[in-house]
């Protein structure tokens, strides 16, 4: 019953303590509350990357086959896997259970009834998908859903999308057709639960393999591996498979690199990635910076709790006189700081459920807050172990007759001080490391987006992914664009600029020697001859593609698409890498060079280079601009791109869209404008920005909060000296120095510390970007500003203060 009682009489003790100095009170809970709730969100974000995968039962055994083509001039690693070579891996390797491709429908247009839809995340795959990933079935038998031709399998949410509230078993969907009206019928077998965001592979349709319209072509290939058969044995013969069974004129050496399904979001930035993928670097990013924001709490937490347990000498004095052993005063100091840190962590908890939708727009979290539960408890018995033990063990060392004689406190010369100042001095390094690091990534960031990419990108309206029956009237839909006020003028392409370009091939130039195993490879995009102008690319040498024939493509061509594309006379234009690539020394030099471009099983005949063009950024500045060679066909165009004068988008938008919908009705028109999807590029960036600058905020509130509550304190326990100073004479200015010039040193301190420390690491993070910024000391100038403008804002309020207290009522207490 003692030790009951007792803690009864602690809480109650503890309680009137924290009303008797409410200030002290409410600057702790809240900075620590704010702290914890950025460590709890960052926890929650981390948990969250590093569950992508776990739905699946067998990852440990399943892999991402992918496709790694290097030589001595081109080096190009892709997700997606070419299936000419590879469907029968199964019957060579006794170690592969499995063998399951996701080829991804394009177009994907998709009719249900009156109604058209274009669905993202669609494709055909093997029967046996279910019997390697984990995707649950609501309704239809995962062992047939997809065994037979023409079977179609959707998530609840494109079932409820396409049908409604009706059942949509054996109902049907029609995939328009590669010629315009065809198309092709699929029966819904099946209906999966939608797909956690926590997956590198969203999909919201699946359809049988054998009814996809070809068994070639390149998918997303996964692997899953017998459970006997150790990754090493498999990996040791896949060299010796790639040499016998490549295709003709690959042009590079090749591998087949294996990636753990779990790897793949936080490990993997390949070409032709399903969606944007996360990265390891943020997980550490984020992780330092939730440790610092607690560090921060923390720190303030427990100066502020040893600073007020300094005037709290006599009080232990008396205890002890009364009784109370040592044991039981650790006890009591406990309690009191974990009363705190409880009613911070509640508070910091109801932060972050309240704060969640809004953090959830920036970076999607899939767990519930109830998971960092324990990681919560944890965090806060640990800071009120340490605020709570430390000031017990220094002041329960004194006497009782030593502690009832002090004045107030311990005596700073001597010592007792150095630990509080070495923290503070400490969360001002992390201030300035967290204010500094956001403004080197906003400097970047800005840069990316800023950067002149060597093509316009402003006003380009881009209709991306058109069908084939688009495509094939292309110069009429031109036309009718053309017409439209607000339009300035229309190209086409094969790839859209801030996209990958998917086609690569070993190339023919003269003076080099023809060796097709060994050739330089290089991209290839297609363009008409309008691209180079209304983009804005600068030739350097040579001519632009002529005005070419505007007939539209004959059924013939359609039907002997590899005859006709090997049958047309070329031309070519080069980008500078190109050029630089072959060893040609100057654009002119190019010009007129016999060209030649291949890939698989299609030779493009060789060709005079008639153009080159300065370099300009496909993709994001992470990445270098590769070698890029240039023809003009219509046949392959997937894109139109749209020049808008900028007067009235809204209008011209709508135009276009009715143009679109009354030539091709049974086509849903996917649509961007170019700079914001090179803006989704950074996606990554900006949300790391956006959550550093939130952060480093909430940082500087900790701090303020810190500082006051320290500037308080040393009010309080220095008054009758400031009021003596005062009645000889100080002016508010030379107390402004006395209760600042600690501050001031320990920033000093700080800068010295902390700007070599975060000039390297930003610099190793600056190293991911191929281009990217020189940081400077104006980065860190304005981070030390901030502080001191803090700082300053704090001792000029506490001054107010200061400048009202009559010295004589404070002398008088004495």
């Amino acid at each position: 019953m003692a030790l009951p009682y007792l803690i009864r009489n602690y809480l109650k003790i503890t309680f009137r303590q924290l009303s008797r100095n409410k200030l002290f009170t409410l600057i702790n809970v809240i900075g620590l509350s704010v702290g914890l709730s950025i460590a709890f969100f960052i926890a929650m974000f981390i948990i969250n990357e590093l569950s992508y995968e776990r739905m699946h039962s067998k990852k440990e055994r399943i892999f991402r086959l992918t496709m790694h083509a290097q030589d001595a001039n081109y080096n190009m690693h892709w997700a997606r896997q070419n299936l000419d070579w590879i469907n029968n891996i199964p019957e060579i390797f006794p170690e592969v259970e499995e063998l399951i491709r996701f080829q991804d429908y394009d177009p994907r247009n998709i009719v249900v009834g009156e109604n058209n839809f274009k669905i993202p995340y669609a494709y055909s795959t093997d029967a046996e998908v279910f019997k390697v990933f984990d995707f649950n079935l609501i309704s239809g038998d995962p062992a047939t859903a997809l065994e037979n031709p023409n079977a179609v399998v959707l998530t609840q949410s494109m079932a409820l999308k396409f049908f409604g509230k009706t059942d949509p078993m054996n109902k049907e969907i029609a995939f328009m057709g590669k010629n315009g009206t065809e198309k092709k019928h699929y029966k819904v077998t099946g209906i999966m639960e939608d797909f956690p965001s926590n997956t590198h592979l969203p999909i919201n349709l699946l359809t049988s393999f054998d009814s996809a319209e070809a068994r070639t072509g390149w998918a997303y290939t996964y692997i899953l591996l017998k459970p006997e058969s150790p990754l090493d044995q498999f990996n040791n013969k896949l060299p010796e498979f790639i040499k016998q069974n490549t295709i003709a004129n690959v042009g590079s050496n090749l591998a087949l690199p294996l990636q753990p399904i779990a790897s793949i979001h936080l490990h993997s930035d390949l070409a032709r990635e399903i969606k944007l993928n996360g990265n390891i670097s943020h997980i550490y990013i984020f992780g330092v910076v939730g440790l610092f924001v607690l560090f921060l709490s923390a720190i303030n937490f427990i100066n502020l709790n040893v600073a007020q347990s300094l005037k709290r000498v006599k009080e232990i004095g008396v205890r002890k006189t009364l009784g109370s052993s040592r044991q039981n005063l650790v006890v009591y100091f406990l309690l009191e700081a974990n009363v705190i840190t409880l009613l911070a962590t509640i508070l910091g908890m109801i932060l972050v459920m309240v704060a969640l939708p809004y953090f959830n727009q920036i970076i999607p979290v899939a767990i519930p807050i109830i998971t960092i539960l324990p990681i919560a408890l944890v965090i806060a018995l640990f800071i009120g172990g340490v605020a709570g033990f430390y000031p017990a063990f220094i002041l329960t060392r004194r006497g009782a007759i030593d502690a009832i004689k002090s004045k107030n406190g311990f005596n700073p010369s001597k010592g007792n001080f150095s630990v509080k100042n070495g923290l503070v001095a400490f969360q001002l390094i992390l201030c300035i490391t967290l204010i500094s690091s956001a403004l080197i990534t906003e400097s970047q960031f800005k840069f990316l987006i800023e950067k002149n990419l060597g093509l316009e990108k402003e006003q380009i309206f881009a209709i991306t992914n058109i069908p084939d029956e688009v495509k094939y009237k292309f110069h009429f839909l031109q036309d009718q664009l053309n017409q439209q006020p607000g339009v300035k003028g229309v190209a086409a392409s094969m790839e859209v600029p801030s996209r990958a370009i998917r086609d690569t091939g070993p190339i023919y130039a003269e003076g080099l020697a023809e060796d097709p195993q060994n050739a330089p490879v290089m991209d290839i995009q297609i363009i008409d001859e309008n691209f180079i102008d209304l983009m804005n690319v600068e030739l350097l040498a040579g001519n632009n593609f002529q005005k070419g024939n505007t007939n539209e493509i004959s059924e013939e061509n359609k039907q002997n698409l590899i005859d006709y594309l090997q049958g047309q006379p070329r031309k070519y234009i080069i980008n500078e890498t190109a050029m630089k690539m072959v060893g040609w020394q100057s654009p002119e030099e190019a010009i007129g060079k016999e060209f030649g471009w291949s890939i698989g099983g299609i030779t493009l005949q060789r060709g005079p280079v008639i153009g080159v063009i300065k370099d300009f950024h496909q993709e994001s500045l992470r990445s270098k601009i590769d070698p890029v060679v240039i023809i003009n066909e219509p046949i392959w165009v997937r894109n139109i791109l749209v020049k808008m004068d900028g007067k009235n988008i809204r209008q011209t938008v709508a135009s276009i869209q009715n143009i679109w919908k009354s030539n091709f009705p049974e086509y849903a028109m996917e649509y961007a404008f170019l700079d914001e999807m090179y803006n989704r590029l950074y996606e990554n960036e900006q949300r790391q920005l956006q959550l550093i600058y939130i952060f480093s905020s909430l940082a500087i509130l900790i701090a303020f909060l810190g500082i006051f509550g320290m500037l308080s304190y040393t009010l309080k326990t220095r008054e009758k000296e400031i009021a003596v100073r005062k009645i000889l004479g100080a002016n508010l200015s030379s107390l402004f120095v006395l209760l600042s010039k600690n501050f001031i040193v320990l920033t000093l301190i700080g800068i010295f510390i902390t700007i070599p420390l975060t000039w390297y690491s930003m610099d190793i993070w600056l190293q991911n970007y191929v281009y990217r910024i020189e940081i400077t000391p104006f980065n860190f100038l304005a981070a030390v500003l901030i502080i001191l403008l803090v700082l300053g804002i704090t001792v000029s309020f506490q001054m107010g203060k200061v400048a009202n207290n009559n010295p004589s009522n404070t002398l008088r207490a004495e």
